[in-house]
């Protein structure tokens, strides 16, 4: 069953935004003038006719019609970049004054349904059978070399999210952790950098990086961010004969996890305010960040030399 097009919700998240023309007194009270305004400031209930398609069936015999549910996948970090959600987003956010007409006409919604059910059904099919032939071959994969875990905390770039998986499959690690709107596999982008390492990672994805703290400290891992902020311990000066200590033990010694934060705001000032320790890459330039996959490089190999891990 598809769970993807309500009838409610596909008007008022209709209503979000966008541009309405419609006719309103000028200031002078001489005549009507053409203008613009946003969906949001105009009642539901007016607009049923308009996007549901059909004044007699209304927005149920659409909905109906084409075996949908709800609105769901429009939040579901599993669609994030996908066609369904791309078709869904240009339909309620027109591009162009074109685009406003084409999504205003009394069949579009109909058209827009059709197509965002084939593509939710799709990925949802095409998903299943990854995790099928993905949990087959890590079933038959040795176990990870290192207690190390890597989590994502509200990354952007699914490119980015494929090269860490990547890395973390040469690097041996226990899994990958994406958090918030972090792309998870298969998402085509990820899949093409991940370059087929994503069906030998173990991976799941906890939608808060809060939650994904309080699990990993449950179970007795130690979690450590990546971050420049104040506090922050430069990674080369943990190393063996000069160890970090945070409640009595060391910061980096196994088993750990690493946070990486989103591109932009790195990670979130709430994780931060959880975690056992912050630690950072001492930089040189202007700018006080590397891209994020290849800070995480350094930060998985240094780690694993720490280890002693690269000696073996």
């Amino acid at each position: 069953a598809v769970t993807g097009l309500a009838v409610r919700p596909l008007v008022r998240l209709t209503a979000r935004r966008g541009l309405v023309r419609h006719a309103s007194a000028s200031a002078d009270g001489g005549g009507e003038q053409p203008e613009l305004r946003t969906r949001s400031t105009g009642l539901v209930e007016d607009q049923d006719a308009l996007f549901g398609g059909s004044a007699d069936g209304g927005h149920d015999a659409l909905v109906q019609s084409h075996g949908a549910d709800s609105l769901d996948f429009v939040e579901d970090p599993a669609f994030v970049g996908s066609s369904a959600l791309r078709c869904y987003d240009a339909f309620i956010h027109p591009r162009s004054q074109g685009g406003l007409l084409a999504a205003d006409k009394s069949t579009r919604a109909r058209v827009i349904a059709n197509q965002i059910v084939f593509h939710v059904r799709e990925l949802r099919a095409y998903r299943a059978e990854w995790l099928r032939n993905t949990d087959a071959v890590i079933a038959a994969s040795a176990p990870p070399a290192h207690p190390l875990t890597l989590v994502l905390d509200n990354m952007r770039s699914a490119e980015n999210t494929g090269t860490i998986f990547r890395l973390a499959e040469c690097a041996g690690l226990t899994e990958i952790i994406t958090c918030g709107i972090t792309p998870s596999p298969p998402h085509p982008a990820l899949l093409k950098t991940a370059m087929g390492t994503d069906q030998r990672v173990r991976t799941r994805h906890i939608p808060s990086t809060l939650d994904a703290v309080a699990q990993l400290q449950a179970e007795g891992m130690r979690v450590c961010a990546a971050e420049t902020a104040g506090g922050s311990a430069s990674l080369f000066k943990l190393g063996a004969e000069n160890p970090a200590k945070m409640g009595g033990s060391q910061l980096l010694s196994p088993p750990l996890a690493i946070i990486l934060g989103n591109e932009l705001v790195g990670v979130d000032a709430r994780v931060l305010a959880k975690v056992d320790g912050v630690v950072h890459l001492p930089t040189f330039g202007q700018k006080n960040s590397l891209n994020v996959a290849t800070c995480a490089s350094v930060l998985v190999y240094e780690i694993l030399r720490q280890w002693g891990k690269l000696d073996e």
